[in-house]
């Protein structure tokens, strides 16, 4: 068994600071770095090559042992964990109700690190990284640790009794991981964020890299030629990818063979790569990264939870990261260092009972912040009103089995035949309390079809669509059976959140998140053109609807923090910028309604005035987030689908040609 390379690489303290500034500058939102994330793989590398090379040496000094490994772990990781845990545990008392409620259910996760667990039945990471979860970062903490609970134990079995067998295993792990992560990433994206066995080979790709027989590059230009392509991977991660790519899987190739190229390539005699990583200041952000990333995040969230206008977000988080530096700087200096090194604190009986009373404490902490519901009466009672979760029985039909619509999916007067079907995604669902009061005041009735993350399109030939387009099928074949009046295409067709995107360089509808799929300008002109044309064969009128204006500020939790503060609070954008976010969609529809193809149901021109559309009215929320509806705005645009309804009720339905 090849015994792993020994002796301290400030190198590889210089590389955990670029890891980390990656992360941090990421978290503060700076221009240009939509990959920082891909620190944290980084992290993982470096991770399994340290970890694997110290559990190898003390194996072939005949010294390893499960439990000093253990202990070790303990007083690297929980000191400054938990001390960063107890401080947030106070600061989140700022929260509002539900905000404190998910806090203590992460608290309570990451104190037998599963708060990755908890994230991936929450939301994406994405999602919540604009700021309402502060322990979010707690995630590769708890997949890191879930990995070291069956590494150590397989690395000291098969290191004694099969060494041969080794590498080759670690091989295998390493290619099964990588494929479900590559898979994962595409097909169940949020789980491929926070799975350790997606996240598996990462640490791989570094315990290989200390345990093969590789030596060292002889020649400083070619150990230096690697570091740099390393380093030049990196940094293309850091600079091209975004939150919308896939990720980790294939994506994830370029940080973490990077990182193993930096660190093997450094290795090398005299590298300047390696000198150039092993300055003072690179070495000292290293020696402090694990508590800049425990804290600069907390910081982030904590410090701009009552920022409300957007335009300083982005300043505020800056400053706070900025401000987490000293802070990381002293809990390395007076937390982590005194729990480590021959003169430690604590015996290890004394440090297991203290980690293992002070986690108790603060997981009990948390289940009562999330049993109390969020400690309701610290604010106002008009405060809570706004904070109050908006009622969900507009989505109540979306995605429900198609064979049982004529059961459960009727809107507006019971006593009536069908005559208009509601056909979308989240974004025309969200009109369904607004049609159904509509509805029973005229007399009529009709289909809620829709599902959420379907666009009510045909044609799109994408495998990852493959089951919206089976569904948006079989509308069509209950359309041809129902013969509605009227069919209501409703969809998120903005630019900002499409699938209409605002073309790129190359004229590709660009993606915008991982669910979405890749379209043309030409596909979604084309895909538009045969659905309403396969509508209208079937003798239907088609009412396509213009999607509401996408306001960020527009969630009711910004006007409830402001009423919290006495703050004045604005939800709104300019009519420019509405006419901005329409104009990928806008025109394809005013092109069918010229040709008399569709009528244009357009319920955000209730939203805006001359010139401004607004998310609020006498101070309520119409929005349940930035770009949807809650049963106030649905009840409020309404009237927008007065004419579709009254067609709907008088208008004989035509035969089929």
């Amino acid at each position: 068994m090849t015994t792993a390379p020994s002796g301290y690489r400030p190198e590889i303290d210089g590389l955990r600071a670029i890891a980390v500034l990656a992360v941090v500058l990421f978290h503060a939102r700076v221009p240009g770095l939509s990959g920082g994330f891909v620190g944290v793989d980084v992290f993982f590398v470096i991770s399994g090559y340290l970890i694997a090379g110290l559990i190898q040496r003390e194996q072939a000094e005949g010294r390893f042992s499960i439990i000093a490994f253990y202990e070790r772990r303990v007083r690297r990781i929980l000191p400054a964990l938990l001390a960063m845990l107890a401080v947030s545990g106070a600061a989140a008392l700022i929260l509002l109700p539900q905000d404190l409620q998910r806090f203590g259910s992460s608290l309570a996760a990451i104190t037998v690190f599963a708060s990755n667990i908890q994230f991936a039945r929450w939301n994406d990471y994405f999602g919540f990284a604009t700021g309402s979860a502060p322990l979010l970062h707690t995630w590769s903490l708890a997949v890191e640790e879930q990995f070291y609970i069956v590494f150590p134990v397989l690395l000291a079995v098969v290191g004694r009794w099969a060494a041969r067998l080794l590498v080759p295993l670690l091989v295998l792990m390493t290619a099964t991981s990588f494929g479900y992560s590559a898979w994962a990433a595409e097909h169940a994206p949020n789980l491929a964020f926070y799975s350790p066995l997606s996240r598996a080979w990462e640490f791989l790709v570094g315990v290989l890299l200390a345990v093969s027989s590789a030596r060292a590059p002889v020649d400083r230009r070619i150990g230096d030629a690697l570091a740099v392509v390393g380093l030049a991977a990196i940094t293309w991660a850091i600079w091209r990818l975004t939150p919308a790519s896939p990720f980790p899987g294939l994506n994830a190739l370029a940080p973490c063979l990077g990182a193993a190229l930096v660190i093997h390539g450094a290795r090398a005699p005299g590298s300047r790569v390696a000198r150039l990583l092993g300055v003072r200041p690179l070495v000292l952000v290293g020696l402090a990264s694990y508590s800049l990333y425990l804290w600069h995040w907390p910081m982030i969230v904590f410090g701009s939870y009552y920022v409300l206008d957007e335009a300083w977000v982005t300043p505020a988080r800056i400053v706070l990261a900025g401000l987490s530096v000293p802070v990381a700087f002293a809990s390395w200096r007076w937390i982590e260092r005194p729990f480590r090194g021959p003169d430690a604190l604590l015996t290890r009986k004394s440090l297991f009972g203290a980690a293992l009373a002070v986690s108790l404490a603060l997981c009990l902490y948390g289940v009562g912040l999330r049993l109390s519901g969020g400690l309701p009466e610290r604010f106002a009672p008009e405060t809570l009103a706004l904070t109050e979760p908006d009622s969900k029985a507009a989505f109540r039909c979306a995605g429900q089995p198609l064979e049982r619509y004529a059961d459960t999916c009727l809107i507006g007067d019971p006593s009536r035949r069908p005559s208009f079907v509601l056909w979308g995604d989240s974004h025309a669902a969200m009109y369904r309390d607004g049609l159904d009061m509509l509805a029973r005041r005229q007399g009529v009735a009709g289909y809620d079809l829709t599902a959420l993350g379907c666009t009510p399109l045909i044609g799109f030939s994408e495998p990852s669509w493959q089951a919206c387009q089976d569904r948006n099928r079989r509308i069509l074949e209950i359309i041809a059976r129902e013969r509605p009046r009227a069919v209501i295409i409703a969809g998120k067709w903005g630019p900002t959140f499409g699938p209409f995107i605002r073309p790129d360089s190359r004229g590709v509808w660009v993606r915008r998140t991982r669910h979405d799929p890749l379209f043309t300008q030409a596909e979604a002109r084309a895909a538009l053109d045969r659905t309403v044309a396969d509508i209208r064969a079937l003798g239907v009128e088609v009412y396509f609807v213009e999607d509401i204006p996408f306001i960020l500020a527009a969630a009711p939790d910004r006007a409830a923090r402001a009423r919290a503060i006495g703050a004045p609070f604005r939800a709104d954008i300019t009519l420019e910028q509405y006419r901005q976010q329409l104009s990928a969609a806008a025109p394809l529809a005013r092109a069918l309604e010229a040709r008399g193809l569709v009528r244009v149901v357009r319920p955000g021109g209730i939203l805006c005035g001359p010139r401004t559309c607004g998310a609020l009215a006498a101070g309520e929320p119409l929005y349940r987030d930035a770009g949807h509806l809650n049963r106030r705005g649905a009840l409020r645009v309404a009237p927008a689908f007065g004419p579709v309804l009254t067609a709907a009720a008088s208008a004989p339905a035509r035969p089929v040609p």
